[in-house]
């Protein structure tokens, strides 16, 4: 289980913190990936971030790279409480010019911390 930081306020006001855990949140997608540079990884996880603290059911964030044709999007599609914490399940998908990488999981928020726990 990778544990990620994310600072919560409201979810209007959720702030990432950088951390190692946000460089190796979708290590094992971002592996998968030819040519997905340091600055697209930030993008796809800050995409992550914003799904998991702004984001209705349903709702999408995409991202897009400034230099390249990498570009992806973070779905929520549910949302539940897990044995009594908050959980999100989000869908994502990365796309560059060699691949496309689809992805699922659930996220649960440890409240007593503030950070979301990522559980494949």
């Amino acid at each position: 289980m990778t544990v990620a930081a994310l600072t919560i306020g409201s979810p209007a006001q959720a702030q990432i913190r950088m951390s190692e855990g946000m460089y190796t949140l979708y290590n094992a997608v971002v592996r998968m990936m030819d040519g997905l540079s340091t600055h697209d990884r930030r993008k796809y996880e800050q995409a992550v971030y914003t799904a998991l603290a702004n984001l209705d059911n349903g709702e999408v964030v995409r991202w897009y790279s400034d230099t390249s044709y990498n570009h992806g999007a973070v779905e929520v599609a549910a949302t539940a409480r897990l044995s009594g914490r908050l959980c999100r399940r989000i869908y994502t998908s990365v796309h560059t010019e060699k691949s496309q990488v689809n992805d699922d999981r659930w996220a649960c928020l440890n409240e007593s911390t503030n950070l979301w726990e990522f559980i494949k």
